[in-house]
């Protein structure tokens, strides 16, 4: 294979798994570093002198808090209706 195929593959795959992350989370971003750039920053990953186990925690919290904000935005049976009034 030539290098310029295995390039347009890896690209084509990084790609891919970079459309995976429209709802990312610490274990799909690590995860995604681990693979490609071959980075493990998991263990010392800090955020204003908080540990990596707590950042983890609090970027988990945040994530479930804005996928329930949508799951209520997309279950309101006015949201569409609103433009209507106006």
């Amino acid at each position: 294979m030539a290098d310029e195929a295995i390039a347009k593959f890896v690209r084509a795959k990084l790609d891919e798994e970079i459309k995976r992350l429209h709802n990312p989370n610490s274990t799909k971003t690590v995860q995604l570093f681990r693979e490609y750039a071959g980075v493990e920053f998991a263990g010392v990953w800090c955020w204003n002198n908080h540990d990596a186990k707590s950042v983890r925690e609090d970027l988990e919290r945040v994530n479930r808090f804005l996928r329930r904000l949508v799951e209520a935005v997309k279950a309101d049976p006015f949201r569409n209706t609103v433009a209507l009034r106006r």
